[in-house]
């Protein structure tokens, strides 16, 4: 299935995204993590081709936050990035969790060591420069937007 989904992240054409996203947000909400991960690349590859099916989904995105796996995180936070920049009407919506990406944050840098994803003594550095720059932005959007 990962290499199914490989494949109609890097061939599918608009049309064929179309008719694929709704398959891929249907793995996206399984239960294997590796699974969550690819299904979340294909739709940030769908929504570069097909901008327009991005508001659709804004709301299918928040669960996969509550993941405790490093790279259905990261795709995550991918994944809403690409659907602010294909809408920026979306940014309102994510804006609200904020307060929570940076709970997230305080909880993976006081959680023990885990040396599969410590690269010289910092646990997790991907993940965290990718939702720091996440939360600064929004939090740029925010001042710019409210006065």
């Amino acid at each position: 299935m990962g290499l199914a989904l490989a494949a109609v992240g890097n061939l599918a054409t608009g049309d064929m995204g179309r008719i694929l996203i709704h398959d891929a947000d249907r793995v996206m909400r399984g239960s294997n993590p590796y699974l969550k991960k690819k299904a979340a690349l294909v739709l940030v590859r769908i929504f570069k081709r097909v901008p327009d099916m991005v508001e659709e989904f804004s709301e299918k995105v928040v669960p996969l936050l509550k993941e405790r796996t490093h790279g259905v995180l990261l795709t995550s936070v991918q994944l809403m990035t690409e659907m602010v920049e294909q809408d920026k009407s979306q940014a309102e919506g994510f804006a609200r969790l904020v307060p929570s990406l940076v709970r997230l944050l305080k909880n993976l840098l006081s959680m023990g060591y885990s040396p599969e994803h410590d690269v010289a003594g910092i646990t997790d550095p991907f993940l965290q420069v990718r939702r720091w720059v996440w939360v600064g932005w929004f939090v740029g959007v925010h001042r710019w937007t409210s006065g």
